[in-house]
């Protein structure tokens, strides 16, 4: 909300966005406790924590909020998430090698089952690979 705003808000003006974006509708048709449940957490719990760590900047009692230029970390997190990346390959391929390796240092394991861990590594990611 902070990112895609053109000045700095107020708490009132940053819990209505939020509310409204989380419950999917208009912020003029955000409700008195839709905005209410947002200002509270807001006010005892985010933006304390987030202006600690010097995230955000405000004016005494949360006016003008605005992200500092240490925000840029954030910036993943900042996305929406049908926006964010997700590659699951790697980590299905490392877990893939890490089994076919105990299958072939199993004592008693034979060429064909260390081939079939080959061949399901392979599978997984690949399937991982074209879905994610």
């Amino acid at each position: 909300m902070l990112q895609e705003a053109d000045a700095p808000l107020d708490i009132g003006t940053l819990s209505t966005r939020i509310a409204a974006r989380e419950n999917d509708v208009d912020p003029a048709a955000v409700t008195h406790r839709q905005r209410k449940s947002v200002y509270t957490s807001l006010h005892q719990n985010h933006l304390p924590k987030l202006a600690d760590t010097g995230f955000v900047a405000a004016e005494r009692e949360w006016v003008d909020i605005r992200l500092t230029d240490r925000a840029d970390v954030l910036e993943s997190h900042l996305r929406p998430t049908d926006q964010s990346p997700r590659s699951y390959w790697p980590v299905a391929l490392a877990t893939g090698i890490c089994t076919t390796a105990a299958v072939a240092l199993f004592p008693g394991s034979t060429l064909p089952g260390v081939a079939g861990a080959v061949l399901a590594t392979l599978s997984v990611t690949l399937v991982c690979l074209v879905a994610f």
